[in-house]
């Protein structure tokens, strides 16, 4: 029971938190200016009007000293919202991401958790799965290679979602080398004539960071198109007579996707491929991911995200009490001075645990920090209702009474005191099961299997443990 609920259970750092505020991360992921951005966070905010009790948003670039919000482009934006309650914040959510997938479909969206000091200090800021998609040839990561291949995971896992990559569209002029050649136009002549025309009404240029910002003369904003058509470069025919000859005769524009950013590591550039499933499907995702990689054979696939230190935690945590049992194994044969006796007693903590998986399992509460520290508590006081019961049978056994008369008499004994310990316990914790905030969402999971824990191990503790004491001694007596 314990190996199929470790493996089919959702492992987490840190259980569920319910929050009635979240930010709203949009990136449009085409060309907008500044007012038509706005406007769109204004239609969204239009659309909620009444349901949110606060929102604040912040469009384009962002100028701030000591930037906390991360850097955002020209082409988004970010709204900060806060709800009544979680469930309103839960409608609020499908709502706004329903109207953007509706009226902007290339937009990109994503929803964070507001900044508090308990996010600050213990957020999992890493996806449950992240898969690093490395192209294999030499021509690098580009666009048309890598939508074929997400094209082909969204026919393979239809239920997994994920977002579009962010791309950007580039404009490129390219060269006529063969009329350049006719007129006797270098590829000098015309870049210089571009800079001139580029740059005629420049002033000076403001230079912040990594950013210019040029100061141009004059308020008339043109197109690329005008400043080619009049963009003029000096030709001489077979005469020798001189004309201009306009630029944009000489070169052809062409569009071009390219990606707004680019993530790099050890290995070179990488597509991170964030993939939102629960801890108990990646293994399978990770295993349709590959299969469809080595079909597509342009990419190389490597996986992290928080799903592998969820596991090292756990696996951490399971050594802890193992070695915190195989110390009270030693420490209970000194003190019965059997080897037996301590078998009987921590039987008792793979009935505990076992158990209270099932319950967590029935109730859809994930293995945690907290419900593993619930686990190592429930094992520390349930086991000693079992060590004082099985101590009063011996001392009854050793005082002349026969085994089953020193079992009925021990359990008459320790029974008020085992059923007040397991009662001022449940009754005490029962108090956690409440949740709504950051502290009663965290203490929930540790007192379910408290309750569930001690609520089994009292049975165990007055009928398990007696009974197995009474079959094995009694055996031995009659040999």
């Amino acid at each position: 029971v314990i190996v199929v609920c470790g493996m089919g259970m959702d492992k987490e750092k840190l259980p569920p938190i319910t929050y009635t505020d979240a930010i709203l991360n949009i990136n449009w992921n085409e060309p907008v200016t500044l007012e038509n951005n706005r406007d769109r966070i204004r239609s969204l905010e239009g659309l909620m009007e009444g349901r949110l009790e606060q929102s604040t948003a912040m469009v384009g670039a962002q100028q701030f000293v000591l930037n906390h919000s991360g850097e955002q482009s020209m082409a988004e934006a970010s709204l900060y919202f806060k709800c009544g309650s979680a469930k309103e914040l839960k409608r609020a959510k499908k709502e706004m991401s329903d109207y953007i997938a509706q009226h902007y479909p290339h937009a990109i969206t994503s929803f964070s958790t507001s900044g508090n000091a308990f996010e600050m200090v213990f957020s999992e800021r890493e996806p449950m799965l992240l898969a690093r998609l490395r192209p294999t040839g030499g021509e690098g990561l580009t666009v048309v290679s890598l939508r074929p291949f997400l094209d082909r995971l969204r026919a393979e896992m239809p239920d997994v979602a994920f977002d579009e990559p962010a791309l950007k569209e580039d404009v490129l002029y390219v060269f006529d080398p063969e009329r350049m050649s006719l007129y006797g136009v270098s590829a000098e002549d015309l870049v210089s004539v571009l800079k001139n025309s580029l740059n005629g009404n420049t002033l000076f240029e403001i230079v912040q960071g990594s950013r210019s910002v040029p100061v141009v003369l004059g308020t008339d904003v043109r197109e690329m198109e005008e400043i080619l058509a009049e963009a003029r470069v000096s030709v001489r025919n077979e005469d020798g007579l001189s004309f201009d000859l306009p630029v944009s005769a000489l070169m052809r524009q062409t569009f071009e996707q390219d990606f707004k950013t680019l993530v790099s590591g050890g290995d070179g550039n990488y597509y991170p491929l964030v993939l939102d499933v629960p801890s108990s499907q990646v293994q399978q995702v990770m295993s349709t991911v590959r299969d469809v990689a080595r079909e597509d054979g342009h990419f190389d696939v490597a996986f992290t995200g928080s799903w592998f230190s969820n596991r090292d935690m756990i696996r951490q945590m399971i050594m802890v009490l193992l070695v915190a049992l195989a110390l009270l194994f030693l420490i209970l044969a000194s003190q019965f001075e059997s080897l037996i006796q301590p078998f009987i007693i921590l039987s008792e903590i793979i009935i505990d645990i076992a158990f209270s998986l099932l319950c967590l399992w029935a109730l859809d509460v994930s293995i945690n920090i907290m419900s593993l520290i619930g686990l190592i508590v429930i094992t520390g006081i349930v086991i000693n209702d079992s060590i004082l019961k099985i101590d009063t049978i011996n001392r009854l056994v050793k005082e002349g009474l026969e085994v089953e008369a020193a079992v009925h008499e021990a359990g008459h004994r320790r029974l008020k005191a085992i059923i007040m310990t397991s009662l001022t316990t449940i009754l005490a914790v029962a108090l956690l099961l409440n949740r709504g905030n950051i502290g009663a969402d965290l203490q929930y999971p540790m007192a379910l299997v408290i309750i569930f824990g001690m609520t089994v191990g009292t049975l165990v503790s007055l009928f398990y443990v007696p009974a197995v004491y009474a079959a094995i001694y009694k055996r031995k007596r009659s040999w």
